[in-house]
């Protein structure tokens, strides 16, 4: 019998390709990646130099805020057929982990699509 879960390496998918190494690894039942299903975006634990995850199709950038800075990545077409956008970042060079951050999906006309509030610590510091 197959699982309903999957591993899904991101080194797969276009936003991660781009930033030019793997940044996670994702495991998670794909029916949750599915546009009918997400709700808000899936964003996904990091120890690394950067920042990913899914949100809906509609989103075409993802910015990460901290404290009045922020950085962009924008939001690709997912290589699973699943209708959704996988986005990849890097973190600022003075992102505290420690502290809370703000995730903000846009449109193609820049509109606010959604906000998610990353609380502090979501974010390891990257093993020694």
């Amino acid at each position: 019998m197959r699982s309903p879960y999957a591993c899904l390496v991101l080194e797969k998918c276009p936003a991660v390709v781009t930033a030019g190494h793997l940044c996670a690894t994702l495991s998670l039942p794909l029916w949750s990646l599915r546009e009918s299903t997400l709700k808000s975006p899936a964003l996904i634990p990091a120890s690394g130099p950067n920042w990913s995850g899914v949100a809906a199709k509609e989103t075409v950038l993802v910015e990460l805020k901290q404290g009045g800075k922020a950085v962009f990545a924008p939001a690709l077409d997912d290589p699973w057929g699943e209708q959704v956008k996988v986005f990849s970042g890097a973190f600022a060079k003075n992102f505290d982990r420690d502290k809370a951050a703000t995730l903000i999906g846009r449109d193609a006309q820049g509109t606010e699509l959604w906000r998610h509030v990353v609380p502090k610590g979501y974010f390891q510091a990257p093993a020694n």
